[in-house]
């Protein structure tokens, strides 16, 4: 996540993460409930902290919390997969190899 933020980001998140920010967990970019047959590729995991997993999973802001979109959530899954390249090209080749649709993200 820290990748993808500005410093001012970094901070806004920090401020209301609280200890949260430094639990990781394995979050699923397409979720378990959309896809079971995928839950365990690594291409469709990225590593989040709580806070800003727990909220996405909730369609709120990873950073603040407030309600977003499912569009909005989508967003940001695509923002988080890009800072890997190499995972991106795996995640796309793993939704076309499974016949998914990246509607499915989030």
């Amino acid at each position: 996540m820290m990748r993808v933020l500005s410093i001012l980001d970094y901070v806004r998140l920090k401020k209301n993460a609280g200890s949260f920010i430094n639990i990781i967990d394995p979050a699923h970019i397409i979720p378990v409930s959309a896809s079971s047959k995928i839950m365990y590729e690594k291409s469709n995991i990225i590593s989040l902290n709580r806070f800003s997993h727990s909220n996405l999973d909730s369609y709120r802001d990873p950073i603040d919390g407030h309600p977003i979109t499912k569009e909005e959530v989508r967003d940001w899954w695509l923002r988080l997969l890009k800072v890997n390249k190499e995972q991106e090209v795996e995640f796309y080749k793993l939704l076309e190899d499974n016949n998914l649709s990246n509607n499915l993200i989030g």
